[in-house]
């Protein structure tokens, strides 16, 4: 697996474990880790999850400006 480049822009990060579904159980990882969500160089929003040990981003998502659209008018709706 390629590792992922950096972000860009971190809008947001903090501590976050992190859950695996097996079979029908959902088991949880034991390791500390780090929600980040930023921005790419490419203007894509992305979700990453960082083991905090070794400092090593494992999980990556990206969101297009569609979705960072729709996450933006629900928080200012929550507040």
């Amino acid at each position: 697996m390629e590792s992922p480049e950096p972000l860009q822009d971190v809008m947001c990060e903090f501590r976050a474990g992190k859950m695996s579904l097996e079979g029908t159980r959902v088991v949880p990882d034991t390791r500390k880790g780090l929600v980040r969500v930023g921005r790419g160089e490419e203007g894509l929003v992305h979700f990453q999850w960082l083991d905090r040990g070794q400092n090593i981003v494992e999980d990556v998502s990206s969101f297009t400006c569609i979705f960072y659209m729709h996450f933006s008018l629900y928080s200012d709706f929550l507040s």
